[in-house]
């Protein structure tokens, strides 16, 4: 045994449940595995009902069973722990069954099968078999933790507010939320699996298109910027657009833009200045009216003074 093997069994406790009605092979069994450096805590049973009873009432590392037992056989115990503990390895140890009764056991979910006059054959073949479950339970979990970095993904990717695009390297949109299409009127069918530019006016898609193309191949587009955008239906919006590349488990890569819609605000803005440019020139009548100078700065309080006096003078009639 090599240096690799004693370790893994070399002082192993081994929890396992002995499906066997002959004590003899019992003893047989156990005295082959101790040989071999596990240290054991088994149970032997020999009847359906206790094999039943004790697959529920404590957690196995193994199940080594008998292929004729007493009203039952090892099909039906496999059926058993396919049931209760599906992921606990079983192994049949029994004398000669035949290749096509092997087969069978085996596609039916057995780990492995030992035939009782080659028992020095079942310590490699236990190790084996709890290597094979400890990388099945790894596989499982890895695809767990995927599925609930999905689910979290996809839940943030419906409920968000902001329009959310995925796109390939080819410029054809992979993946699109509720609120980009809303934002864009288009269906998911209409945007899915087509190229970037039918989202926006004719004039603006072809460019926009190969520019982000490039922009994505050389990895210059801007990671976050505003820009006003005709759309396909002649709307036009202003957003606010942030950019990042993202790599799914495939190795490909993927362009995320998520878009806001900051037109109310910009129309504020351009209120907001528009009437500063209407006050400016209101003071601007005041001032020549009154022949003083306009002041320079329309928040100096001593400025806004002397600004509101000469108004209040206006007003008097003075």
């Amino acid at each position: 045994m090599g240096e690799t093997e004693n370790n893994i069994t070399r002082k192993t406790l081994l929890t396992i449940l002995s499906l066997e009605d002959s004590v003899q092979d019992f003893e047989f069994i156990r005295k082959q595995l101790i040989d071999a450096g596990y240290a054991l805590n088994i149970l032997r049973v020999e009847k359906e009902n206790e094999f039943t009873l004790s697959l529920r009432s404590k957690p196995y590392d193994i199940i080594l069973a008998d292929f004729i037992l007493p009203g039952f056989d090892a099909f039906v115990a496999l059926q058993l722990r396919n049931e209760i503990c599906p992921d606990v390895p079983f192994i049949c140890v029994s004398g000669a069954i035949g290749e096509e009764r092997a087969i069978q056991l085996l596609k039916s979910g057995a780990n492995d099968y030992v035939i009782k006059d080659r028992l020095e054959r079942l310590p490699f073949a236990i190790k084996n078999a709890i290597i094979e479950a400890k990388e099945k339970e790894n596989r499982r979990m890895a695809e767990d933790q995927l599925r609930l970095s999905e689910e979290r993904f996809r839940a943030v990717w419906d409920e968000s507010f902001d329009g959310m695009r995925l796109m390939d390297k080819n410029g054809t949109i992979v993946m699109v939320n509720n609120a980009f299409c809303n934002q864009f009127g288009k269906t998911r069918d209409e945007l899915e699996d087509n190229p970037l530019d039918v989202l926006y006016s004719s004039g603006e898609g072809k460019r926009i298109l190969s520019t982000t193309i490039e922009g994505f191949r050389a990895k210059t587009f801007s990671p976050h910027f505003e820009m006003q955008l005709t759309l396909w239906n002649d709307h036009t919006i202003w957003f606010e657009i942030s950019n990042s590349i993202i790599e799914l488990g495939t190795g490909q890569q993927f362009l995320l833009s998520i878009f806001r819609d900051i037109t109310d605000r910009k129309r504020a803005e351009e209120a907001l200045q528009l009437s500063e440019t209407h006050y400016r020139e209101l003071v601007d009548g005041v001032c020549k009216a009154l022949s003083i100078p306009t002041p320079k700065n329309m928040t100096d309080s001593n400025e806004r003074k002397h600004l509101d006096e000469a108004i209040r003078k206006i007003k008097e009639g003075q």
